[in-house]
């Protein structure tokens, strides 16, 4: 993620992961630094289209669903949720994000 000099602030940020339209792949959470105010319904780039290479289904931003004020801490981003084509397709993604930007991305059970 690309800061601004000028202005930086820390984020917590938290969305699913899906490998089908109806089936949950796992979670993706972690902190950023931003170079802006978020706000809901604006959008994020998590990753350049350089990193997005062969992650068929996202490129790289996401939009703000809610925002969650935490006094004294990071206020919260969720995010909306990825869509991915297959299984591989989303571990792929678990793994870039978690390379790229040291995210948490847990796979659930099956």
């Amino acid at each position: 993620m690309v800061s601004d000099p000028i202005f930086s602030m820390k984020i917590r940020i938290d969305f699913s992961i899906f490998e089908s339209p109806i089936r949950a792949f796992g979670n993706a959470t972690g902190e950023l630094q931003v170079g802006s105010p978020p706000k809901v319904g604006g959008s994020i780039k998590l990753l350049e289209s350089v990193d997005t290479q062969g992650l068929h289904g996202f490129d790289g931003s996401l939009r703000v669903t809610d925002i969650n004020p935490v006094p004294g801490q990071e206020d919260v981003l969720f995010l909306e949720d990825v869509v991915m084509t297959s299984h591989e397709a989303a571990k792929a993604l678990a793994s870039r994000l978690e390379a790229k930007l040291n995210l948490f991305c847990v796979e659930y059970e099956r």
